[in-house]
């Protein structure tokens, strides 16, 4: 006879005495497979596979696995441990935070729309997600633009830069000057986002910083391009050689822009 925890229904663990081995590996055609026959009462998982299957799912999430992840938020979510949610739910929210960020924000819509896990025991990414799912209140997600966690904080201005919410911008502005290094950068990105050229030469700055160090500088070619001027040319072109390809495309672009705005400045004015 051997103990083992089973997940027979959707939401209670319970335990059981089952004899003979464990039963073997229920996941021949696949994780997300088994977790669609798990959810639709097919297949039931041990406790211990569905952890290992959800773990698996949020270590390469896909906009294709994320309603599964998702749920296994709202089924498994409403029940706690005095340590926050279940295993099972805090993986699949780190998967749930991994997605690209249109997948990522219907995930978050959905999650504030249910609530099954309370707003501060979800990942920082996803938690300024579902405040600016309450958009146009832009309440919850200034509240956490002053929150006591960098993290936090940091998350805010990159989802208020990201979705665009230009009546966050003065809020913004103020943690350019943030106590945490990591928290300016993501102001200053979110600042350039929302189109405020006076970030500009911050952003040149940490952009030939990162091309110096070898990181990749994608996200700085991207905000830079909101706030791109003539003198902005001049760094681009002085970088340029030591991007990757990809990132030499972005740059070109910007540069092409830059140009084409500077030709139709010169163009004079046809009067008829």
């Amino acid at each position: 006879m051997e103990d083992r925890t089973v997940q027979l229904d959707l939401f209670d663990p319970i335990h059981l005495v089952a004899e003979g081995p464990p039963a073997a590996p229920p996941r021949p055609d696949g994780a997300a497979a088994a977790l669609r026959a798990h959810f639709a009462g097919t297949r039931r998982l041990p406790l211990r596979t569905l952890q290992e299957t959800v773990r698996e799912l949020a270590a390469t999430a896909a906009p294709d696995t994320a309603p599964l992840l998702l749920a296994v938020c709202l089924h498994y979510g409403p029940w706690e441990s005095s340590v926050g949610p279940m295993p099972e739910v805090q993986t699949a929210l780190a998967g749930l935070e991994r997605l690209d960020a249109p997948a990522r924000r219907r995930a978050a819509a959905e999650l504030a729309r249910r609530r099954p896990v309370a707003e501060p025991s979800l990942p920082a990414l996803l938690r300024a997600e579902v405040a600016a799912a309450a958009t146009p209140d832009d309440r919850p997600l200034r509240a956490l633009l002053d929150d006591p966690s960098a993290h936090i904080r940091e998350a805010a201005c990159r989802v208020a830069g990201l979705r665009g919410v230009g009546r966050l911008l003065e809020a913004i502005r103020v943690r350019v000057h943030d106590r945490a290094p990591w928290v300016r950068t993501a102001a200053v990105l979110a600042c350039a986002d929302l189109g405020d050229a006076s970030v500009r030469g911050a952003v040149e700055e940490r952009l030939e910083s990162a091309t110096r160090a070898g990181n990749c500088p994608t996200r700085l070619l991207e905000a830079l391009g909101h706030v791109a001027d003539r003198e902005s040319a001049v760094v681009l072109r002085r970088i340029r050689p030591s991007l990757a390809p990809s990132d030499q495309e972005l740059a070109d672009e910007i540069l092409d822009e830059l140009a084409t705005g500077a030709a139709f400045k010169t163009v004079p004015e046809s009067h008829t």
